[in-house]
């Protein structure tokens, strides 16, 4: 059990941060009035929200259990334990989507950009820097799906959720 915490330990911290927020908008959820014109109310997306969140974290937290229970008990020796150097290159990709996603939501905050246009050209930068693709076809096929989505999104918002974005 020892072995599992200190293994997982920042997984478990954030997967504790993700429930923590989830009930935080569940609690919230419940607090707010009872809709008196609309059949879904204006509590129904955060306790949405909520209840596929921590759905989604019991599935980690089962597959992570399910990984740990599949390994052998040996102990590790210390050249297994203790990283020689350390490498930035895998933190490269999660740094970039990071900063991708704060660009996209200062341009929606204080840049004033249209919702669809910004959302188009942030999942066409997120899809590309996840897919990498090799060819000038699967760019634009990445753009028009990241375009015919941010305009998908606009409508139901606009005429589902009555929020004009």
């Amino acid at each position: 059990m020892y072995r599992f915490l200190t293994q997982n330990a920042v997984a478990i911290v954030f997967l504790l941060l993700v429930a923590a927020f989830a009930a935080a908008s569940l609690y919230g959820s419940s607090l707010l009035p009872p809709a008196s014109y609309e059949p879904l109310g204006s509590a129904a997306f955060p306790k949405a929200l909520g209840l596929i969140t921590l759905g989604l974290v019991a599935l980690q937290v089962i597959s992570m259990i399910r990984n740990h229970s599949g390994t052998d008990t040996e102990t590790p020796t210390d050249a297994q334990t203790v990283p020689r150097s350390f490498s930035w290159e895998k933190y490269r990709k999660p740094a970039l989507m990071l900063m991708v996603m704060v660009l996209y939501l200062a341009a929606m905050s204080y840049g004033g950009i249209d919702f669809r246009i910004s959302t188009s050209v942030f999942l066409c930068v997120a899809m590309c820097l996840l897919a990498r693709p090799d060819s000038l076809k699967k760019v634009v096929l990445i753009a028009g799906c990241s375009i015919a989505l941010a305009v998908i999104l606009d409508l139901v918002f606009k005429h589902l959720f009555y929020i004009d974005i």
